[in-house]
């Protein structure tokens, strides 16, 4: 599971190209922030508190995807650089609590609005905000994670609260693809339960399931063969590919029981089922190809990324239903109930 921000965009378009050159002249656009909160007022302005987020800021930028740092840190070290006079340290925090209070009141007296964007009105709360490449979610949730560890070290009486961007996109990809991860199984259930009560035989719960399952397998190789991530635009695929698998294999099984009810011979109600749904099967797909085939020229990735899956699902979905459905009922040959008597098919 991966997604990145700028996922759908192409490198070329002038979107990406702004994001670049802001990227390499300033920072990265994606912010994350951290809310260090130390529950006491003006405990911000201690030289204790300000060394620690130093520390913290050094850490993160020993992330290759962290370019930069902003803190109340960068206010106090600009204004103590102007007023030493050797300046030979270069931008340094000042050793005492009392000279950090001085400066941020030369801060308060001056109006400086950038002083009440890192700090709360009664300096209880600091934020520090690390400007970050647009990652994908699977590797700003490894950062958080190393992060987290830090900051559980290093400040363990404070309440640290992370969000962003980034943060925000990692955990949007996450929620939406395993709650249609979720929504999968609880389909899977479904059918499951639906064709228990239509058929009356747990074989033929097997012998729906297979079908349905196999473009979801199908989807997912070609995904790891060509090493496509999972994200919001491409687990949506296999929503669709359940959809479709299920609707042509609905119309199959139900066809067949009424054939079979009729002949009561499995050879001849397959036979005729095959070639009465079969052909408004492959009918029905050759459709659903050439208005999903369309997404192919889009602009954006994902976009035509979905028109190659969705038309591979179904392809893959009419191959099993049309011959690993068939080759089930021979393999495992189920009892179906006809009028009260349970019968083997022939």
């Amino acid at each position: 599971v991966n997604g990145k921000i700028f996922d759908d965009v192409s490198e070329d378009t002038e979107l990406m190209q702004d994001s670049r050159f802001f990227a390499n002249n300033l920072a990265p656009q994606f912010p994350m922030e951290f809310l260090i909160n130390t529950g006491e007022p003006e405990k911000v302005l201690t030289h204790d508190i300000l060394n620690r987020i130093e520390q913290f800021e050094d850490y993160l930028l020993g992330f290759d995807e962290l370019h930069r740092t902003v803190s109340l840190n960068t206010l106090v070290k600009e204004v103590h650089y102007l007023f030493d006079e050797d300046r030979l340290n270069g931008k340094t925090l000042p050793d005492s609590d009392q000279s950090i209070a001085q400066y941020v009141f030369l801060l308060e007296v001056n109006d400086a609005e950038e002083l009440t964007r890192l700090v709360d009105f009664d300096y209880q709360t600091a934020r520090v905000t690390a400007f970050t490449e647009d990652a994908g979610s699977k590797r700003i949730n490894e950062i958080r994670a190393d992060i987290s560890n830090y900051l559980l070290e290093n400040f363990p009486d404070e309440q640290i609260t992370v969000t962003g961007t980034t943060v925000l996109s990692a955990d949007l990809t996450d929620k939406i693809v395993y709650s249609l991860a979720w929504s999968i199984i609880l389909a899977v259930v479904a059918i499951s339960i639906i064709m228990t009560l239509l058929f009356k035989n747990v074989k033929m719960v097997i012998i729906s399931l297979i079908p349905n399952i196999m473009p979801l397998l199908v989807v997912a190789g070609i995904m790891g063969f060509l090493n496509i991530d999972i994200k919001p635009s491409t687990a949506v695929i296999f929503t669709i590919a359940l959809g479709i698998a299920v609707d042509d294999s609905i119309h199959y099984l139900a066809r067949f029981r009424i054939e079979y009810l009729k002949s009561g011979n499995m050879s001849s109600a397959l036979h005729t089922t095959t070639m009465l749904t079969g052909r408004a099967i492959i009918i029905t797909s050759i459709i659903l190809i050439a208005g999903f085939g369309t997404l192919i020229t889009s602009a954006f990735t994902s976009t035509a990324m979905m028109g190659i899956l969705v038309c591979s699902t179904i392809i893959t979905a009419v191959i099993a239903d049309l011959f690993i459905l068939p080759s089930l009922f021979y393999w495992l040959k189920p009892k179906l109930s006809i009028k009260g008597d349970s019968l083997p098919l022939q």
